[in-house]
């Protein structure tokens, strides 16, 4: 009697096992993205069409800051004066109504600073520039005091003066092409 020896490949089954891995952890994912508080508030205002889990971060390859505010009015003129704009987890609202930038600029619990700035308050402390809230509020009217008019109108002449400098100056450097931080950091 002959023997037949047939060689089992276990390719095929780890196939499915990783194709399975996968498509959990995609479902997972999907389920941890879409649930979280800012992308269902950010789902009831008009968007733009959007992917699950990326959002609307295929739609932006060629998003840049040159041509961010095109493509944000273009936007807004097809979707109204409120849309929401997701990449990730990350939710942006961008709002063209100045009514409805006035009602959030005028709680100061709503002003709160990106998570990015936390990485300045070593070096910068616990300044104006990075509070929110009552305290900012008490901050701000401390420093408010200082750009009064009475007070500026006081360098009324220093500002023409400097002025006059830079315009002067600027009068040397027409239809070339230069670096205006030279002559605006003098």
């Amino acid at each position: 009697m002959d023997t037949l020896l047939m060689a089992t490949s276990y390719l095929p089954d780890f196939s499915y096992i990783l194709l399975a891995v996968i498509f959990a952890t995609l479902i997972a994912l999907h389920y941890y993205v879409e649930t979280t508080h800012a992308v269902k508030l950010s789902l009831k205002l008009p968007h733009p069409p959007r992917v699950p889990i990326i959002g609307h971060f295929l739609q932006y390859p060629e998003l840049n800051p040159k041509n961010l505010l095109i493509t944000i009015s273009k936007y807004t003129g097809k979707y109204g004066p409120v849309i929401s704009v997701q990449l990730g987890t990350q939710i942006t609202v961008f709002l063209t109504d100045a009514q409805d930038v006035e009602v959030i600029l005028s709680n100061p619990e709503h002003i709160t600073k990106a998570p990015e700035y936390k990485y300045f308050t070593p070096w910068l402390g616990d300044s104006i520039l990075f509070t929110h809230g009552t305290k900012w509020l008490k901050q701000r009217k401390t420093i408010l005091d200082t750009f009064r008019m009475k007070i500026l109108r006081t360098y009324i002449s220093v500002f023409y003066e400097n002025s006059q400098d830079l315009v002067r100056r600027l009068g040397d450097e027409i239809n070339q092409r230069f670096d205006c931080h030279d002559y605006l950091s003098e």
